[in-house]
């Protein structure tokens, strides 16, 4: 039940034996409360984020300098163990092959698509605290650190403060490497670019409806939200961390700019071991540039809403069950560009568009779990695409799961997309392919995750 503290697992991930990183809780039902950890973005300083990050490096300090020379004070040797992190190494290597036209999309070869180290631990009995370095093949940072703060607000109440993924939808919070399948699904990637995060707050609130029932709402109010995105294949595929997104400097924001975004989601266990969750989401992330010049400052709305079912069947002793989950979502968001009017090099007959489009999308999946090491599954998106609800494309895929050990797991998948639409410089192409890929996931220490219901 919520407020339970306890090993990685999300629903969405394959059981394997108890032993393992990847192992199960005593139920593998989704009804639980626990710490995150999750990757960020870079985003740019401005005042707000600068001091937030003053004050998390603040509290972060005494974990990352280790243990403090030794005392002979027992609680001052107690405390010290308590703030040294608990560790954690996942690996995320995938190989993709297609014809001509799926390798010219991304399907050519190797990507060691993620290396990331966790750092998880407790400054005392009230705060956690949760940092991730990320490593690919092109850079190394610091993709998010956050605290948590819980039985610090009264009632059933916890505050999150730092970089975190938002709490939109069921997948959102999750990292690649833990997904079910071996790519986020296309829609998420073309309405959210892969997943959420931003810099900011973070208020919690859950409460029982009954004994086998339970509902939990969420409310964040962050800064520069972006996504972040490492897939190999679909529509944000080489747009890690928001690359896609226009790096000049922008108006400072005004209070009523900043990212508001809502979740509520309500869970029932059922008699026959089965639990089903639904939930709905919104994001308002409003943006201001700059448009003709630095004194034409233009305000581009952007909202997503989304509604998500998740059920789960699983027989306790061997194993063996269904996870069905579906979403349904919603964007509306204004796009501006900047119009030379025919005349490039003429600034005065230059003109600002905005224009605004609506659209929508789904995706699916269904997985078998035939025992602790072995699962299949099919899963598939349809969607408008963001920019132009008048075009639209859609993937369906199927693959198998091998919990190979203690540490690894690998996962087959093939694919066919229609119409997969990727923009590279400006440019904006499609195609139409099959997709055979191979993931090889590794994941050693102490791997903490939660709250992904």
């Amino acid at each position: 039940m919520p407020g339970r503290s306890v090993s990685h697992t999300s629903p969405c991930m394959t059981p394997i034996p108890d032993r393992t990183p990847f192992a199960p809780r005593p139920s593998d039902r989704p009804i639980r409360l626990e710490r995150i950890s999750w990757k960020a973005d870079p985003m740019p300083l401005n005042r707000f984020g600068y001091g937030l990050r003053l004050v998390l490096a603040a509290l972060l300090l005494p974990a990352l300098l280790g243990p403090l020379p030794a005392q002979s004070d027992l609680a001052g040797s107690e405390r010290r163990s308590a703030l040294a992190p608990d560790i954690s190494v996942a690996g995320d290597l995938v190989f993709s092959w297609s014809d001509e036209e799926g390798r010219a999309a991304g399907a050519d070869g190797f990507d060691l698509r993620a290396v990331e180290v966790g750092l998880y631990g407790s400054l005392d009995s009230r705060f956690d605290y949760t940092s991730v370095i990320h490593f690919s093949s092109e850079e190394v940072e610091l993709e998010e650190a956050y605290i948590d703060a819980r039985d610090w607000l009264p009632g059933r109440m916890t505050l999150r403060g730092g970089r975190f993924n938002l709490d939109f939808g069921m997948q959102n919070r999750i990292h690649d490497h833990d997904l079910l399948t071996i790519e986020r699904p296309s829609v998420l990637q073309e309405y959210l670019g892969g997943s959420l995060r931003g810099t900011g707050l973070e208020l919690q609130w859950w409460s029982p409806l009954s004994d086998d029932s339970v509902i939990r709402i969420s409310a964040a109010l962050v800064e520069g939200v972006e996504g972040d995105s490492h897939a190999v294949l679909g529509p944000a595929a080489g747009h890690e961390h928001g690359e896609d997104e226009d790096e000049e400097e922008r108006p400072v924001r005004d209070f009523d700019d900043f990212s508001i975004n809502l979740r509520a989601v309500a869970s029932v266990d059922f008699a026959d071991e089965s639990t089903l969750q639904l939930g709905g989401s919104y994001l308002l992330a409003p943006e201001n540039v700059f448009g003709l010049d630095e004194d034409d400052e233009r305000e581009l709305d952007r909202g997503v809403a989304g509604l998500d079912l998740t059920y789960t069947r699983l027989d306790e002793s061997t194993r063996r069950g269904i996870f069905l989950q579906g979403e349904w979502l919603i964007g509306d968001r204004d796009f501006g560009e900047l119009d030379d009017n025919g005349t490039p090099g003429d600034d005065l007959d230059d003109s600002f568009l905005v224009t605004n489009a609506r659209s929508q999308g789904y995706h699916a999946l269904a997985e078998w779990r035939a025992s602790r090491d072995w699962a299949f599954g099919v899963s598939g998106s349809s969607y408008e695409h963001a920019e132009d609800s008048d075009e639209d494309s859609w993937d369906l895929g199927a693959h198998v799961t091998w919990n190979a050990s203690e540490t690894h797991q690998l996962r087959l998948g093939i694919r066919k997309y229609a119409d997969l639409a990727q923009e590279e410089e400006g440019v904006e192409t499609t195609s139409d392919f099959v997709a055979v890929q191979l993931q090889w996931t590794m994941v050693f220490g102490r791997h903490v995750h939660g709250v992904d219901w």
